[in-house]
């Protein structure tokens, strides 16, 4: 990424960034070990990408998890990282539920059973079974502000699988997605609000697309995509989300949804 970043703006382009999937990181229950293994996941799926950018050095304690494993980084490669995104890029859909699983692992060394720590599986009302979670975007958008400096930050993914209906004159019925996204708007709203650097925002996605390990079958998109047919039948956050569009380009800031 360091090397990346210096080549372009070795050419004189214009601002590079990086896109980084960020979610908090709770305890599934009330218990020092559940705190514990959150914090060991936070540094995992968060830190470990946050500090080398913003702050020149990796988690602390990953070397002491790994040992003779975990790999020495020149200072000089160290402080390549540090400022190598002129923005960065926050791709968030939910948050974890950590629960501690260090006892229950038997099978694996002792590094493994110091960082193990579970997601908890939890009652969720997306296709992915992802929880529904706006206040996971303010707290990540927060957390940027107040412990990595507030960098400009683009949301560059938001969104939500549904099982959506077939459509019904020429448009397809999809309430969930529109109550989906008026609340994480909202939720970014209370994060602006409170002084994080939020430059843009983006829906995951546009259209149904292939899902990765998950096929064809959860659908993201504004629009439906015919299989057979490729023709694309608008979903009613399609139109939900042009006219907020609209009146979000007329008023700035202030159009944001903020209840």
């Amino acid at each position: 990424h360091a090397a990346a970043t210096a080549a372009y703006r070795a050419l004189g382009r214009h601002a590079i960034g990086i896109a980084l999937n960020l979610e908090p990181q709770h305890p599934a229950r009330d218990t020092a070990a559940d705190r514990a293994a959150a914090a060991r996941r936070d540094a995992f799926v968060n830190r470990w990408f946050l500090e080398p950018l913003t702050q020149g050095r990796y988690p602390a304690e990953l070397p002491a998890w790994f040992g003779p494993a975990w790999p020495d980084s020149a200072p000089a490669a160290l402080e390549a990282l540090r400022g190598s995104c002129d923005f960065l890029g926050v791709n968030y859909y939910t948050r974890a539920l950590v629960r501690d699983v260090s006892k229950e692992v038997t099978d694996l060394g002792n590094t493994a059973r110091l960082i193990a720590a579970a997601r908890v599986a939890v009652r969720a009302g997306t296709q992915m079974g992802w929880e529904v979670y706006p206040a996971g975007l303010t707290e990540i958008l927060l957390r940027l502000k107040t412990d990595y400096g507030n960098p400009p930050v683009y949301v560059t993914e938001n969104g939500a699988a549904f099982a959506d209906p077939p459509p019904a004159g020429g448009v397809v019925a999809d309430p969930q997605r529109i109550a989906y996204l008026r609340a994480h708007l909202t939720a970014l709203a209370a994060a602006v609000d409170q002084g994080a650097d939020v430059r843009g925002y983006f829906v995951w996605s546009l259209f149904d697309n292939f899902e990765w390990a998950e096929g064809y079958t959860p659908r993201f998109g504004l629009f439906q995509i015919d299989p057979v047919t490729g023709a694309r039948i608008p979903k009613a956050s399609a139109h939900w989300y042009r006219a907020w569009m609209r009146a979000a380009g007329r008023a700035g800031c202030d159009a944001l949804p903020r209840d």
